[in-house]
């Protein structure tokens, strides 16, 4: 049996507290250091963090770390029986911190209300009405031949 579960903290938490660049960073950036900076007093201590190898994924270090109050999180991910999907939103179309973001998205942005909607719906251009992230993933796993 498998299953997707997806799982929307909604207050509370961000991805800052569960996820941390650590080390190993593109260009030899301390990523650590630019988090800890950002976020203060609220910043993760570095040696309590619980690191996860993510060499290969093409993301910006190779070590990122999970919170030390989630070791459950830390040991399915180390199993491949979790994933993150980091730094992620919802647009209906390519925009950079530059573009007028107000007039060129046709979703609320900066709105947590309505951005968990959309999230929960994925479905940004209203192709699709009424269909759930969980039928849409299916969808797509099942074109690429997985059942």
């Amino acid at each position: 049996y498998k299953a997707v579960v997806f799982y929307m903290m909604a207050g509370g938490v961000d991805s800052f507290n569960i996820l941390v660049p650590k080390a190993n960073c593109q260009g030899g950036r301390n990523m650590y250091n630019e988090y800890a900076s950002a976020r203060g007093v609220n910043a993760l201590i570095y040696n309590e963090l619980l690191d996860i190898d993510a060499t290969g994924s093409g993301q910006v270090c190779d070590t990122f770390a999970v919170n030390s109050k989630f070791p459950l999180l830390h040991q399915l991910y180390a199993q491949g029986q979790a994933l993150f999907l980091a730094n992620t939103g919802v647009l209906n179309k390519p925009l950079t911190k530059y573009d007028d973001y107000a007039t060129e998205s046709k979703v609320q942005l900066f709105a947590h209300n309505h951005m968990s909607a959309e999230c929960y719906k994925v479905d940004t251009q209203k192709k699709i009405a009424g269909t759930g992230v969980g039928g849409r993933l299916l969808d797509m796993l099942r074109r690429q031949g997985f059942h």
